[in-house]
């Protein structure tokens, strides 16, 4: 598909909007704006739909740090996500494999007759995505933080130039991740038994709550996909 014109960036990494932008990350760290405003930088670079950043460690159910759904694509997005199909979502497994630090497309890191799986076909598909992009990077633990940029419908795929400046700022968005959840390792229960987080959209804080809060209270009621295999 023919890139969108309106969703190209002429954006230079070192111009005065790119540096406020950046600036803003920086202040923002450790506050419960920092994942609004990293999005809006990124945006600023590649244009996207939506964004959705999970926590995983090891074999645990993830944990959903922030995400920018509605309410109706959350469900899909994050609540059936959590139900079992992470279980074999190519970017769980390939953080599982510590796959380097760095942005990579879904082919890059599926495995062949990905589009025949049973991930693919009993979930994935659901999501109506054009693309889908993620950042992954790696904490205490063996903790491992995986930011999603997404492109949902009939929108084009991130461009060759889109993705060599989203990949130009890693060195950036590792550092600024790494202040903001780098006590993201004590949420999980094999690490500190009690403590878990929630999900937040938008500008709500990323803030400790109660048991069972993990964006996931029901059962996943699709087909199962928790041992299947691609």
């Amino acid at each position: 598909m023919a890139a969108n014109p309106e969703r190209m960036k002429k954006i230079d990494l070192g111009n005065a909007a790119w540096i406020s932008l950046l600036s803003q990350c920086i202040d923002s760290t450790g506050t419960e704006n920092f994942p609004t405003t990293l999005v809006a930088a990124l945006k600023s670079i590649a244009d996207f739909d939506y964004s959705v950043s999970f926590a995983y460690h090891q074999n645990e159910k993830p944990i959903c740090l922030y995400h920018t759904f509605s309410p109706a694509k959350r469900v899909v997005f994050v609540d059936d996500y959590l139900k079992g199909p992470y279980l074999l979502d190519p970017f769980f497994k390939a953080c599982g494999r510590k796959v380097d630090t760095g942005l990579y497309r879904l082919p890059d890191i599926a495995p062949d007759r990905f589009y025949q799986s049973e991930y693919y076909r009993s979930y994935y598909v659901q999501t109506g995505l054009a693309e889908e992009i993620c950042y992954t990077f790696y904490f205490l633990n063996e903790v491992a933080v995986v930011i999603s940029l997404m492109r949902s419908g009939d929108s084009s795929r991130f461009s060759a130039r889109e993705f060599r400046l989203l990949t130009r700022v890693i060195p950036v968005v590792e550092s600024l991740v790494r202040r903001h959840w780098k006590n993201v390792h004590n949420q999980f229960e094999s690490v500190n038994p009690g403590q878990e987080i929630g999900c937040p959209q938008g500008n709500q804080p990323d803030r400790p709550v109660g048991k069972k809060s993990r964006c996931a209270p029901e059962p996943f009621r699709g087909r199962s996909v928790a041992h299947a295999s691609y």
